[in-house]
């Protein structure tokens, strides 16, 4: 009742103004603290998404290369005969039946509105060019010849218009010449 009894008092001036620079001059009295545990556990999640990264890397490229040498084991069986290519790196596999492939690891891209056009020239004089098979180029690749490839035959590369010729146009970019005789 005693608080009641007496009539109000308006504070001073600038009483309001000193409580509020007072109070902002004082350092916050609560500061989260982070569990000590959470930096560990941070840099142990970092190392393990590199190192995932990079096992994932090595995993794809060990694939890359496990699938090159399964392929080329498929192809080259016991009676094959394996031709270096002459214009590029790379080999013709060709089987006792005259079925062929031709390995080609690092041809460049056609470009765009091109192909690379397959050719089997038999060995006969003034024997025309037969069609063997279009691709494009790029990545590693196996291009199986829609033809068989006789002995004594030369197996060459154009690049075409895209959908192929029925002619090949020069130049001759690979070439490979099968033996006489098929092992």
């Amino acid at each position: 009742m005693l608080s009641y009894g007496a009539p109000p008092v308006a504070p001073p001036r600038g009483l309001r103004d000193r409580i509020i620079d007072a109070a902002t001059a004082e350092r916050p009295n609560v500061v989260p603290l982070r569990p000590r545990w959470t930096y560990p556990v941070i840099a142990v999640a970092a190392i393990a998404a590199c190192a995932a990264i990079g096992l994932g890397i090595w995993a794809s490229s060990l694939s890359r290369s496990l699938d090159r040498e399964r392929t080329r084991a498929a192809l080259v069986k016991p009676g094959s005969q394996v031709v270096s290519l002459k214009g590029s790196a790379g080999t013709l596999v060709i089987a006792r039946s005259g079925k062929a492939a031709l390995i080609l690891p690092n041809l460049e891209p056609a470009g765009p509105g091109r192909t690379y056009e397959a050719w089997v020239i038999p060995k006969a004089t003034g024997a025309k060019p037969i069609p063997a098979g279009l691709f494009r180029g790029g990545v590693s690749q196996v291009i199986p010849l829609t033809l068989r490839v006789p002995a004594g035959a030369t197996v060459a590369v154009t690049r075409e218009r895209a959908g192929g010729s029925a002619t090949p146009h020069p130049p001759l970019l690979i070439t490979a010449q099968t033996p006489s005789r098929q092992s």
